[in-house]
């Protein structure tokens, strides 16, 4: 679920980046997230239905809601320390 919920946020973050529209987030986001169930070997009923889960035992999704921001600080932090070493490199 942790991980799962990591991508999700990242997904969602995507979709509210490149577009101001909700219409063309619906046609767009759709097979993004539809993959990324599948690459978690789930789907959005199953999902749904832990999340419903997790929602009535609050202390278990604080739990992992810190996890998942931990995994959101970590991946950016990882593509900071990129960017600063491609900054880094003289351009010719």
């Amino acid at each position: 679920m942790i991980s799962l919920m990591t991508d999700l946020l990242i997904v969602d973050g995507s979709m509210y980046s490149i577009s101001n529209v909700p219409d063309s987030m619906y046609k767009y986001g759709n097979g993004k997230y539809q993959l990324l169930f599948k690459q978690h070997h789930t789907d959005s009923a199953q999902f749904n239905r832990s999340f419903k889960y997790y929602a009535t035992n609050q202390a278990e999704l604080l739990l992992i809601m810190d996890k998942v921001q931990e995994n959101l600080k970590s991946k950016s932090d990882s593509i900071n320390k990129i960017q600063v070493k491609e900054n880094a490199i003289p351009k010719k």
